[in-house]
């Protein structure tokens, strides 16, 4: 893990220079309401400085490992990784200049979260924006709450150093209206102080907006998801039909002409020694009834709750 800038574009003056910053990275991953193991993971490329989304990519998955607090990479990381093989192999213009991922980079009790474990494997500049507190090296949440009087308006930060005398990160407000801070970390290959400029570069609400759409996006595929299944799991139109009227027997009434056959005649060759043909006798009305139609279920709303997974 590096933690001094490592890039070409300049974060004070992102649109100037040689090589500005044009695309930002966010990553996510949903979870499916009541599921712990089955998710989407998202990432999304977005255009610098518009927002506009130029590139998003999901995979729906089952996460193979269970969660354990501190390990979160060794779960998480590795379909994250697909979807990034699959931007290199498809769209690789659109490769991102700087990464925001939704978990800790050096905020972490090994010094190396969520944020580094993927910016060290896909080496792109990383940044870890955490929206809870992981407790280190003697810092806690009564610490931070205490210390939030240092966050009076947006752009405001203090550092997290812990007893150790180590800076593990800082506590950033990034929003006018929502008072809560991100705890930003290097993830990889930028300093911390860069690393909160770049936050605040695309923050328009409390979480970077990279964040907030791979976020969003994902939570959208997820929804869409669990109505496709249970419109397919719902009974189809043709099974739910009634059946098709019999047809008449001989001499039953003819439900569409409302009368009663005739028996056939003899044939008009027939010698006139054979025997009369007998008279039908009368057959009580068939009935039936109509079975009835199997209305299809509603579909499914939104999940109340989408788990999102951080660090």
């Amino acid at each position: 893990m590096v933690e001094q800038d490592s890039f070409a574009w300049n974060v004070d003056h992102p649109t100037e220079g040689p090589t500005p910053l044009k695309y930002l990275g966010g990553v996510d991953i949903s979870f499916y309401n009541d599921q712990s193991s089955r998710a989407v993971a998202a990432l999304v490329v977005l255009e610098y400085p518009s927002m506009k989304c130029v590139y998003e990519a999901f995979k729906d998955t089952i996460l193979q490992l269970p969660y354990i607090p501190g390990f979160l990479a060794f779960r998480e990381v590795p379909v994250l990784l697909e979807l990034f093989q699959e931007l290199k192999e498809k769209a690789p213009h659109f490769w991102p200049q700087i990464l925001f991922v939704d978990g800790n980079g050096k905020l972490h009790p090994m010094g190396f979260g969520h944020a580094s474990h993927l910016g060290v494997l896909v080496d792109i500049p990383t940044v870890g924006v955490g929206k809870t507190f992981f407790v280190v090296d003697g810092l806690s949440v009564d610490g931070i709450k205490n210390s939030r009087s240092q966050l009076a308006k947006q752009g405001d930060w203090f550092p997290l150093t812990g007893h150790s005398g180590a800076v593990w990160g800082a506590a950033v407000r990034t929003s006018k209206q929502a008072i809560n801070p991100v705890f930003v970390s290097v993830g990889h290959r930028i300093s911390l102080e860069s690393a909160i400029k770049a936050t605040m570069l695309c923050a328009q609400v409390r979480i970077p907006e990279p964040i907030r759409q791979a976020d969003m996006r994902s939570r959208e595929v997820i929804r869409r998801l669990v109505q496709a299944e249970a419109a397919k799991s719902a009974p189809s139109a043709a099974s739910a039909a009634p059946p098709q009227a019999p047809a008449p027997l001989v001499g039953a009434p003819n439900p569409e002409a409302g009368a009663t056959r005739a028996p056939p005649r003899a044939p008009a060759s027939a010698p006139a020694t054979a025997a009369p043909v007998p008279a039908a006798q009368e057959v009580a009305p068939v009935s039936w009834r109509t079975r009835t139609q199997v209305r299809r279920p509603h579909p499914r709303k939104r999940p109340a709750s989408c788990r999102s997974s951080s660090s």
